[in-house]
């Protein structure tokens, strides 16, 4: 009876794991530093409306607090 193991062709895919966890804090320091607007109860019920009416007509929006 022959043992069937794939031997390094299985860990080999797990060879990226570092870099990839190295990449993904890399892409996302500098989103951590940019402090978040404060939003007044006007702003939030223009975007409400804007998110409503871009579900409704399948229509694409970009947001900005500013």
């Amino acid at each position: 009876m022959a043992i069937r193991d794939r031997g390094k062709m299985k860990w080999q895919s797990a060879s990226f794991l570092p870099l990839a966890f190295e990449m993904t804090s890399e892409m996302f320091k500098d989103q951590a530093r940019t402090a978040k607007p404060i939003l007044d109860e006007h702003q939030t019920e223009e975007f409400d409306l804007r998110i409503a009416y871009a579900t409704e007509y399948n229509h694409a929006v970009k947001l900005t607090g500013i």
